[in-house]
């Protein structure tokens, strides 16, 4: 299977290839190519990783996974660019091109290469870092080396959403033995992903390979997962600095509903960069998630959303949980004041308006 969408990527990126070189007078047009080149190879690449990321990846020869390791049209191609950096060696279209044909080739090392060339003139391009320790990590039959791991977070850096580099940022957490993490990494961009991109196929059955396996029951799976994030918090008690680390432990005990655990964790992560306003709006969601009307706000609670308030004044989690207070307290004014700010966060047409409309008319 893996062969198969690999070589179904690469039929979609020779087409584009295989359209002459551009003039310098198209250069809009080229790099639409370039990047839709680009993300072509980015879905072969991810296709394949069916063992997730595995260290044994490398033992499986790529010879061996349908690719041809060459191709006259390619080679044709890649000496047309080589003609044009003759001339103009700081032509970064040429650079990219080579680099793609090159990948769609095998020859990984020099596609490295080739994209480095690239990201060097275009310092600030958050894609071409990916890609170039895209290579890297395809050069070196999958693993994720530290040379690769500082490339992601340098496109990281320029661009959070950049898809290449959180793909194999959590290919990196599972290297490591962090599944757990790399399940959180996978997911966030899963959600954060076009419904078309071409990766999501592939993201899927990744997620679903290592949440476990189809026979799993729910009760098991949950059990895996539990275990998994229970070891990420293990390490971050002697890795406590690593804030990206405790993100993903607050973000996964969110996802299990664990609301005191999340809220210890966005804790440490708001030590480590308070202002953070990501941050600082997880920290209210789950202090806010257990709230309850019958039971009331207690002092801490309170005391956390009017913390959140100072930084994050138009926190809508922080807002509701001290109208509530005051509600609760008989303090009529406070609780109107509080639960109009939210009201006005939202476009009288929703249905979010309407519900904190409602809560205003419970204290009238």
């Amino acid at each position: 299977m893996i062969h198969l969408a690999f070589a179904n990527i690469i039929a979609a990126a020779l087409v584009l290839l295989a359209l002459p070189l551009l003039s310098r007078g198209d250069g809009l047009r080229r790099r639409g190519l370039i990047v839709a080149v680009s993300f072509a190879v980015i879905a072969g690449a991810i296709a394949i990783y069916a063992a997730i990321g595995s260290p044994h990846l490398a033992d499986r020869p790529l010879a061996g996974r349908g690719v041809a390791g060459s191709d006259p049209e390619l080679a044709a191609l890649l000496e047309r660019a080589r003609s044009r950096l003759v001339e103009e060696p700081t032509d970064i279209d040429a650079w990219i091109w080579i680099a793609n044909a090159q990948g769609l080739s095998r020859r990984y090392d020099e596609a490295a290469l080739a994209m480095a060339e690239a990201a060097v003139l275009d310092p600030g391009n958050a894609e071409l870092l990916a890609r170039q320790g895209e290579f890297i990590v395809l050069a070196h039959g999958g693993l994720v080396t530290p040379a690769a791991r500082l490339l992601f977070a340098q496109s990281l850096g320029i661009d959070a959403s950049q898809p290449v580099a959180r793909f194999y940022g959590g290919v990196a957490l599972a290297q490591a033995g962090d599944t757990g993490g790399a399940l959180v990494v996978w997911h966030d961009l899963l959600d954060d992903s076009p419904a078309d991109a071409p990766w999501i196929g592939e993201l899927r059955r990744h997620i679903s390979d290592a949440g476990g396996t189809a026979g799993d029951s729910g009760d098991d799976t949950l059990a895996m997962i539990t275990g998994m994030v229970e070891g990420l918090a293990r390490r971050l008690e002697d890795e406590p600095d690593d804030l990206e680390g405790w993100k993903r432990l607050a973000h996964s005990y969110t996802v299990l509903e664990d609301w005191p655990k999340a809220r210890l964790a966005y804790e440490r992560a708001l030590e480590l960069a308070p202002d953070d306003p990501d941050i600082v709006d997880g920290f209210a969601a789950a202090v806010a998630a257990p709230v309850d009307r019958t039971t009331g706000v207690s002092a801490s609670v309170l005391t956390d959303m009017e913390r959140v308030l100072e930084n994050r004044p138009d926190n809508p989690h922080a807002l509701y949980v001290t109208g509530l207070a005051a509600a609760l307290k008989g303090d009529t004014d406070g609780a109107r004041e509080r639960w109009t700010r939210l009201r006005d966060l939202f476009a009288p047409s929703t249905s979010e308006y309407g519900r904190v409309g409602k809560l205003l008319e419970s204290i009238e």
